[in-house]
């Protein structure tokens, strides 16, 4: 194998790895995102539940 060969080759796997760290990073930031979003949907339930009286009496255990 010619060394231009070899250099073509290595710089294409560099390539292909730097990709794919991409990614890998972009899943995980988009996994975060929905984790916060799913803690916001949660966190303004909890407060109309919390603070709106009809949805206060749902919250309540039976009596």
């Amino acid at each position: 194998m010619k060394l231009g060969t070899a250099a073509v080759l290595l710089a294409g796997a560099a390539v292909a790895g730097v990709g794919v760290a991409r990614l890998r990073q972009e899943a995980k930031h988009q996994r975060e995102r929905v984790d916060i979003a799913l803690a916001r949907n949660q966190l303004d339930w909890l407060e109309k539940v919390s603070t709106d009286p009809p949805w206060r009496r749902c919250g309540r255990p039976p009596a």
